[in-house]
């Protein structure tokens, strides 16, 4: 949002976390204030991890803007700003379909996981008991194992 580009190759050697976002998505909102993406953020750029928010929504999509996605920083208590990637480059260099829907990739550059952070959407458990599989994943990754799934279904509203 402030002109910065990121490049994923100057991250290489530190575990990276793509979330991709739409701060009026209702997966979002349950998602940063009430479930896993309340805390995962914050806890992980503590140990390291980069965490990059990108909205990949086309100008005049819901959620889009500058402006919005500044004060969603605030409002969802982001460790990193936005990123925005209006032309849905990055979504489709990732075949992003779905907000919340995260990449985690191993210090190594390698795509370790794909999907959503847990098996709750909005908080309503899918399989089981819930499963906050973003957190498994990278506890696994910074204790050097490899990641315990590569692909969990996502969930939430489209890009």
């Amino acid at each position: 949002m402030d002109g910065k580009t990121v490049n994923l190759q100057d991250l290489r050697g530190k575990v990276v976390v793509l979330e991709f976002f739409n701060p009026d998505c209702p997966f979002i909102v349950h998602g940063h204030k009430k479930g896993p993406l309340t805390t995962l953020p914050a806890k992980w750029t503590e140990k390291g991890v980069e965490w990059l928010v990108i909205n990949s929504n086309r100008p005049g999509a819901q959620g889009a803007g500058i402006e919005r996605n500044q004060k969603a920083q605030g409002e969802y208590s982001l460790p990193t700003p936005v990123f925005w990637d209006d032309t849905s480059a990055v979504a489709r260099a990732f075949d992003a379909k779905v907000t919340p829907e995260l990449f985690i990739i191993d210090a190594k550059g390698q795509l370790a996981y794909a999907g959503g952070p847990d098996n709750a959407p909005r908080g309503k458990v899918r399989d089981g008991e819930l499963r906050i599989f973003a957190d498994e994943v990278l506890e696994a990754m910074t204790a050097g194992k490899a990641s315990p799934y590569a692909r969990q279904k996502a969930y939430g509203c489209s890009v």
